[in-house]
């Protein structure tokens, strides 16, 4: 069944402790998340990093998102994720897939036997943001 895509919670969520960050941008991306639960905007980074002492390029910022996003991602398959469609209809389920193509997110997301295809919109930016736990 497929579905719009609005919104991605990870309910396993990355630590300053895990791997995932490659470089210096990326090490900011993860400081972030950690410290605001949710993945910044460009503006957002940007300005994290520089009260931060460790200011970004403009260059800098786009690759450093996707790529943390997607090693995220990438640690969150298998795991469960709460998704939510164009109506604020949350379903937690097992993301068993995704893929990002020019900003079009595509996730599969199973719901015990039942899967979903969880597909955003073109031009609407998905929200990812992680738990408390």
């Amino acid at each position: 069944e497929e579905k719009t895509l609005r919104r991605v919670m990870l309910t396993t969520p990355p630590s300053n402790d895990q791997a995932l960050a490659q470089d210096g941008p990326q090490r900011a991306v993860q400081g972030f998340v950690v410290a605001h639960r949710k993945f910044p905007t460009p503006s957002q980074l940007q300005n994290y990093a520089k009260g931060n002492g460790s200011p970004l390029k403009y260059s800098e910022v786009a690759p450093a998102l996707r790529d943390y996003r997607a090693a995220c991602l990438n640690v969150a398959k298998g795991t469960e994720v709460t998704v939510a469609d164009a109506f604020e209809v949350d379903v937690t389920g097992k993301m068993k897939a995704w893929s990002i193509e020019n900003d079009k997110w595509t996730l599969d997301i199973w719901v015990e036997e039942k899967r979903f295809s969880y597909k955003s919109m073109a031009g609407k930016e998905v929200a990812l943001s992680v738990s408390d736990s």
